[in-house]
C-alpha cells in the first residue's frame, strides 16, 4: 500500500540507497499507484513500465537502449554490499529441543506389531 511505500523509501534512504521508483503489488490498483506516487514523490512503475528499456535506462541513468553494435558494460558494484546498520547475526550454537508428545496417545493407538509388517510391493 502507499504508507508501506513511503516508509520503505524512507528507509531505504536511511540506508543511503538511492531509490529511484516505485514497484510491486500495489501496481494492481490504479488508486494504490495514484497514492503511492503522491505519497513518495517517485514514479510507481507497473511490469510494462519495467519491461520498456528506455524508461528504465532513463531512470537508472545509464546509456540508451543499446543496438546490436553497441556493446553494453554493467556498472561495476561492489559486493557485498555494506549496508550500515546491518550486521551479521551472530551464529548461535542450536540447543536440542525436547517435545512432549504424549497428546498424540489421544488420537494415536501405537504399535510394536505394525512395526514389522511389509509396507508393500510383490512377492
Amino acid at each position: 500500500d502507499a504508507m508501506g511505500a513511503a516508509a520503505g523509501v524512507d528507509r531505504l534512504r536511511e540506508l543511503g540507497l538511492n531509490v529511484v521508483a516505485v514497484s510491486g503489488r500495489l501496481t494492481r490498483s490504479p488508486l494504490s499507484m495514484r497514492e503511492a506516487e503522491k505519497a513518495t514523490g517517485l514514479p510507481v512503475l507497473g511490469a510494462a513500465e519495467l519491461s520498456d528499456p528506455q524508461l528504465v535506462s532513463e531512470l537508472l541513468g545509464i546509456p540508451e537502449v543499446h543496438g546490436a553494435d553497441t556493446p553494453f558494460v554493467p556498472a561495476q558494484v561492489p559486493w557485498p554490499v555494506d549496508i550500515p546498520g546491518l550486521a551479521e547475526p551472530e551464529a548461535a550454537e542450536a540447543e536440542p529441543v525436547e517435545e512432549d508428545v504424549s497428546f498424540l496417545d489421544e488420537y494415536f493407538t501405537w504399535s510394536d506389531e505394525l512395526a514389522d509388517q511389509p509396507t508393500g510391493g510383490h512377492a
